[in-house]
């Protein structure tokens, strides 16, 4: 794989770099559908360097993001034994939130950084979008955000204590954003890193890759932010098929209310489950919160957010197993036919070798069934063909090769990766806050290249770096590649050459030696995906 910098087109203001003009690429205006807002092809052109933007009369389109808070365990779970020091206090009581918003004509969604002059208000200041928070947590809800001349702004919380609220709107038409929330515990029985989405409220949601097993916990949870009362159908699928839920399949959640539901109360002793989620009176945001220990020894927890629609093809880079750590690919079928699956890995060399990728795997209807990692070890990109729809997580974990503080044992960290979508158009992610300690996997289904720009805390544009990737390969753009910005990296912008082909997830590790090893995972989504078509409109 190489990495080139990028430059910029004549006649355009830039900072720090810029990449050659991309092929025309969509502009995916939004539509408002009966209070939902839609992303759906439009018939307008990328920008180019000689074309002014056109202001747009239009009323600013608003999206709400919700982050579930920090990780909270049972208190029976977390009083019984471990380590004196953290046993009784359970995971770290807050979380840090990011949230990127851009216009949908800046410059950094087709590829460039570059400033336009045309895109100022009538006192001569740059447009730019804004991001409003709300929380009964007084210090998160005082944050503000911060916007430079590109049509970009970012958010920094660096300590919520309770579930944030994000509100993002585009200065003058539709606003493209990401918000993503990190829990972060480096000792004690709960040491973990936990990174997840801020999801718009939903009707329908799916989780994938959580265990009920002794020792972990695996919680749902429900936040009804609207002023109707709302009822979630939930369905919990084990190796054994569709679980018996006890007459505890509906869950009423009040406006403004939360509701968590224990799932190893009603499906215990499972090494892995789904769940399947659908609402009626009002849309929901929901999130799948699972912890694990071995005895007295931790080992992770992941915060889940909704995967991908179902599909007959998923690719999941970013998968990491660590020396002496584990992999699983799980998959659920909710359909009524058998579906016959077939898996392949790759790294960064290509096609890799493992004992029972390759052959035909059965996943019954209406179940779950997993397939280990046995030999993986390294960064891999996990790929799934199947005759029939499937949901796939990998789940994977990385171990201290010694007991960290007053941990029993030699602790892990779990990480649950899902499916990145192929990239369509631009994808935008937003980072944790604390910084980009990780890595940018991406993988192709041709011989293409892809441009990453890194966003900063002022909203402003970094320096771009053109990837060339190889069909059936996995390249990598490091942390500390992505250069050029104010402070802290606070998103990126990944722009792919050849639409459909790519896909991206950020791996995010311990910052760290003295942490020892952490590792969460978060897929980029394209600016057209079902998160947009998901999101309430709040305007």
């Amino acid at each position: 794989m190489s990495a080139r910098d990028t430059h910029a087109p004549h006649g355009e203001r830039t900072e720090r770099g810029a990449r050659p003009l991309l092929g025309l690429l969509s502009v995916l205006p939004l539509l408002a559908v009966g209070g939902i807002a839609l992303f759906a092809p439009g018939d307008a052109l990328a920008p180019r360097g000689d074309v002014k933007h056109e202001s747009s009369t239009a009323a600013p389109s608003t999206t709400g993001l919700v982050c579930p808070g920090p990780l909270t365990v049972p208190d029976a779970l977390a009083d019984t034994g471990g380590d004196a020091e953290l046993a009784s206090k359970g995971p770290s009581d807050v979380v840090g939130v990011r949230g990127l918003a851009l216009d949908a004509d800046s410059s950094l969604l087709y590829g460039r950084v570059a400033a336009s002059t045309t895109r100022q208000d009538e006192n001569g200041d740059p447009l730019a979008p804004t991001i409003e928070t709300k929380s009964s947590d007084r210090k998160a809800a005082g944050q503000k955000a911060r916007a430079a001349d590109l049509g970009a702004a970012a958010l920094t919380i660096p300590q919520a204590t309770k579930p944030a609220e994000l509100t993002l709107s585009g200065s003058s038409q539709e606003v493209v954003g990401d918000a993503v929330q990190a829990s972060t515990t480096t000792t004690g029985d709960f040491r973990s890193m936990a990174l997840t989405r801020c999801a718009a409220p939903t009707t329908e949601a799916t989780f994938l890759g959580s265990s009920t097993r002794s020792g972990a916990s695996s919680s749902l949870w429900l936040s009804n932010t609207s002023d109707r009362p709302a009822t979630a159908s939930v369905q919990v699928r084990t190796a054994d098929g569709p679980a018996d839920m006890g007459g505890r399949s509906q869950v009423v959640v009040a406006p403004g209310k939360q509701e968590r539901v224990l799932l190893e109360s009603i499906v215990p002793d499972q090494d892995v489950i789904g769940v399947s989620v659908s609402t009626v009176g009002a849309p929901l945001a929901m999130a799948l919160q699972g912890t694990e220990r071995d005895g007295l020894t931790p080992q992770g927890a992941e915060m889940l957010s909704g995967l991908p629609e179902p599909s007959r093809d998923a690719t999941v880079p970013g998968v990491r197993v660590g020396k002496g750590g584990s992999g699983q690919v799980v998959m659920m079928n909710e359909g009524g036919r058998d579906a016959q699956v077939r898996l392949s890995a790759s790294d960064t060399d290509g096609p890799v070798d493992l004992p029972g990728l390759g052959d035909e795997i059965t996943v019954p209807a209406g179940s779950v069934a997993t397939v280990p990692l046995d030999g993986a070890q390294g960064d891999l990109t996990i790929t799934s063909r199947s005759d029939q729809p499937v949901s796939t997580a990998v789940r994977s974990s990385v171990k201290s090769d010694k007991r960290l503080g007053k941990t029993i044992g030699a602790p892990s960290d779990l990480a649950v990766t899902q499916p990145a979508p192929a990239l369509t158009d631009a994808g935008v992610l937003a980072l944790p806050a604390g910084g980009a300690h990780g890595t940018l996997a991406l993988a192709s289904d041709a011989d293409t290249s892809a441009t990453v720009i890194p966003v900063g805390e002022d909203g402003g544009g970094g320096r771009p770096v053109q990837m060339d990737l190889a069909e059936g390969a996995t390249a990598q753009v490091a942390g500390g590649d992505l250069t050029g910005v104010e402070g802290e990296v606070a998103g990126l912008v990944v722009v792919p050459d050849d639409p459909d082909a790519v896909h991206a997830t950020w791996i995010q590790a311990e910052s760290g030696k003295k942490d020892g090893p952490l590792l969460s995972s978060i897929p980029v989504l394209p600016r057209s995906s079902d998160r947009a078509a998901a999101s309430v409109q709040l305007g």
